[in-house]
C-alpha cells in the first residue's frame, strides 16, 4: 500500500465536525445504508454551506464511479490518516470497522483538545486583565491616556494573533514554510514541548488505531510519521518504511530521533518483543496525555500567580510614586 500525505485543498472540517461526520456517516453506513444515500442524508443535515457543496461534489464523484477516499480527499474532506485508512477499508472490504476507528481516533482527539483549551481560558483572562489593569493610575488622568495605554497594547496582541494566523492560514500549505514554522514553534519554551508532545501523542495514536485496522506495521510506521501533524519532526521520520523494509526494528529506529519521548521507545520495543504493539502504543499515548495535562495544569497555576505578582508589584510601585510626589509637594510649601 502506498502510504499519500495529504497535499490538496484546505482541510473543510474541524475536529468537531469531523466527529459529527465520520460519526453520523459511520452509523448510517453500518446500519447497511449504501454510501450514496448515506452521504445525501448527511448533506441535508450539514449547516455549513461550504462543506455541503463539497459533499454534493463527493457525491457526485461517487456516482461517477469514483471510489469514497478519493472524492472525500479531492474535497478537503479528509486529513493524511483518514485519507489511507479509508483506502484501506475500501480495499479490504472492512470500510465499516475503518470508519468506527476514525471515530474513536477523532474522539480522543477532540476530548485532549477540550482540556487544553480548558486550562488556557483562566490565564488567557488574567493575561487580558491584566493588560486592563495595569495602566489603572492612567485613568485618574483626564487626557484619556487610560484608553491608549489599555487598548494599544490589547490592538497590538490582537494584530499579531491575527497575522501570525494570516500568515499560517495562507502560506500553510508551502513545505519550506511550513517545515520553519513547525520548528519555530516546538522551539518555543515550555509551550513547544507540549506542541512536540502532542505531535507524538498523534503519533500513538495513529498506529495504534492503523495496526488496529489491519494495516501491516511497515505501512503503518509510515502513516503514523506522516500523520505527526508537524513537518519539522515529520522530516526526521522520512526514513523509517526504508530502514525497517531493511530489518530495522521501530524501537531501534525511532531511538535514534532525540525528539521522540523515551516512554515510545520503552513501549514500542516491548510491543515488538511480546506481539502486543497496538496496546503498548496506546498506552504510550495515554501516559503522554496525562503529561500534556500535568504540565497544562502547573501552567494554570504558575501563570495567574506570575501576572498576579506582575500587578501587585506595579501598583506597590505607582503607590510608592504616588506618595514620594505628595511628600515632595508637601515638603515644597
Amino acid at each position: 500500500m502506498q502510504i499519500v500525505r495529504y497535499s490538496g485543498k484546505g482541510l473543510l472540517l474541524n475536529i468537531n465536525t469531523t466527529v459529527t461526520f465520520f460519526s453520523e456517516l459511520s452509523s448510517l453506513y453500518s446500519s447497511g445504508i449504501p454510501l450514496t444515500q448515506s452521504l445525501t442524508m448527511l448533506i441535508k443535515t450539514i449547516k455549513s454551506k461550504e462543506i455541503n457543496t463539497a459533499l454534493v461534489n463527493a457525491h457526485a464523484k461517487i456516482e461517477s464511479g469514483q471510489k469514497l477516499a478519493e472524492s472525500l480527499y479531492s474535497e478537503g474532506l479528509l486529513n493524511t490518516l483518514h485519507y489511507n485508512l479509508i483506502i484501506l477499508g475500501e480495499q479490504t472490504g472492512t470500510l465499516d470497522v475503518i470508519l468506527k476507528n476514525i471515530v474513536k481516533e477523532a474522539e480522543e482527539r477532540q476530548s485532549l483538545y477540550r482540556s487544553i483549551i480548558s486550562k488556557l481560558i483562566y490565564p488567557s483572562i488574567m493575561i487580558l486583565t491584566s493588560i486592563a489593569i495595569i495602566p489603572l493610575p492612567e485613568a485618574f488622568k483626564e487626557n484619556g491616556s487610560y484608553l491608549r495605554s489599555a487598548i494599544v497594547p490589547m490592538i497590538i496582541l490582537l494584530m499579531i494573533v491575527g497575522g501570525a494566523y494570516y500568515i499560517y492560514k495562507n502560506y500553510s500549505e508551502d513545505d519550506g514554510f511550513r517545515r520553519g514554522w513547525d520548528r519555530f514553534i516546538i522551539r518555543i519554551p515550555y509551550i513547544g514541548g507540549i506542541i512536540e508532545t502532542l505531535a507524538w501523542i498523534r503519533f500513538c495514536t495513529a498506529f495504534s488505531i492503523c495496526i488496529g485496522s489491519g494495516l501491516d506495521i511497515i505501512n503503518t510506521a509510515e502513516l503514523s510519521c506522516k500523520s505527526l501533524g508537524n513537518r519539522a519532526l515529520e522530516s526526521q521520520t522520512i526514513y523509517i518504511k526504508r530502514a525497517m523494509i531493511l530489518g530495522k526494528g521501530l524501537s531501534a529506529f525511532l531511538a535514534e530521533i532525540t525528539s521522540v519521548p523515551s516512554i515510545i521507545i520503552e513501549m514500542a520495543e516491548i510491543g515488538e518483543h511480546s506481539g502486543t504493539l497496538q496496546e503498548s502504543m496506546g498506552r504510550a499515548g495515554t501516559y503522554l496525555k496525562d503529561k500534556v495535562t500535568h504540565k497544562l495544569s502547573v501552567l494554570n497555576v504558575v501563570l495567574p500567580i506570575v501576572i498576579s505578582l506582575i500587578i501587585a508589584g506595579f501598583i506597590g510601585y505607582s503607590v510608592i510614586k504616588f506618595y514620594m510626589g505628595y511628600f515632595k509637594m508637601l515638603n515644597s510649601y
